[in-house]
């Protein structure tokens, strides 16, 4: 399949807990943007979790649950929300909406909490209650569910998710393709690297052995793709964290020439520490060979030069690099 930008209103869905987040200087500063944001949003969750606990009839319940939802799945508290979301899911007559949200709160949080059948079970039970209703808003809870599987080293978990949503009848075939698409790319894990087989931006080749022992990024993009350039201000403060440790990113970008790419880096707020290559080569696409047929597409390769995730972005990136640095080389 002739590879291809593929992105939409969808796409931000599963890169919102990064939208948004300005960097906020030093790394540690207790004062910063986001630290306070994180303290008066867990503040004001809490509270307001604890108001519909005591008063699950109130008249603005139904007001209050969904922007619990959406707060805890922004933040990263889903394993603290799941005695919430239980509960809610046991309300008759609930919005389809709140309820999906509640579900994914749920699925997430199972598997945090080391229940990853339970978490699946919910996805799939979301399958079954949505039948022809299947939408954008599922594969971002399908993505969401098969990350955290693969965060907890359940490989099958995570196939399972897109082998259940691409085989759907009747369902969108975009979503059945980006579904297909990903599934593919997990038969990559834990495999070593193809070799990339493209020069960066100053005519270099670029080879796996100019990041021997590192931990790599391996970002796949456009200029052209906002959820790709969503993720540039939480990918820049993990190469500022965690370059001086080991960490290399590389941007291979899906733009037509490199000087779409080059007058793009021109504006100083865009520009970025870290070598970029263009997909298109002499030897064909190098998204090819990493089984990429939509972006963004992410991998993250371990010291060894071997896959060890794939498509997770946020705090699971944060989490699964964080991870990776901590082994010895």
């Amino acid at each position: 399949m002739k590879s291809k930008t593929t992105w939409g209103w969808w796409c931000w869905l599963f890169v919102f807990p990064v939208i948004g987040l300005a960097d906020d200087g030093a790394a540690g500063t207790a004062t910063g943007f986001r630290p306070l944001l994180e303290k008066h949003s867990r503040q004001t969750f809490d509270a307001v979790a604890k108001y519909v606990t005591e008063r699950p009839q109130a008249d603005d319940a139904e007001q209050a649950f969904p922007w619990l939802f959406e707060t805890a799945t922004a933040h990263g508290w889903e394993a603290d929300s799941l005695k919430l979301a239980e509960t809610y899911l046991q309300r008759m007559g609930s919005p389809a909406a709140t309820r999906l949200a509640a579900q994914q709160v749920f699925a997430v949080g199972s598997i945090r909490a080391n229940r990853v059948s339970e978490g699946v079970a919910a996805f799939e039970s979301h399958l079954a209650s949505a039948r022809f209703q299947i939408n954008f808003r599922t594969l971002d809870f399908a993505h969401a569910v098969s990350a955290e599987a693969r965060i907890a080293g359940d490989l099958p978990a995570a196939r399972s998710v897109y082998q259940r949503l691409s085989t759907l009848p009747l369902i969108n075939p975009a979503i059945s393709d980006i579904a297909e698409g990903r599934l593919g790319r997990l038969e990559l894990f834990g495999q070593p690297a193809p070799q990339p087989s493209v020069a960066d931006l100053d005519g270099k080749s670029v080879s796996w052995d100019d990041y021997r022992g590192k931990v790599l990024v391996l970002d796949f993009w456009g200029t052209n793709c906002p959820p790709c350039l969503a993720e540039f201000p939480e990918m820049k403060r993990l190469y500022r964290d965690f370059h001086d440790r080991g960490l290399e990113v590389l941007g291979i970008s899906f733009d037509e020439t490199p000087g779409i790419v080059e007058h793009f880096l021109s504006r100083p707020e865009q520009k970025l520490p870290w070598r970029i290559a263009m997909n298109d080569t002499p030897n064909g696409k190098a998204s090819q060979r990493f089984r990429v047929q939509t972006i963004p597409a992410l991998f993250v390769v371990d010291r060894e030069g071997k896959i060890a995730q794939v498509d997770v972005y946020g705090r699971n990136l944060r989490r699964t690099i964080e991870r990776l640095l901590e082994k010895e080389k």
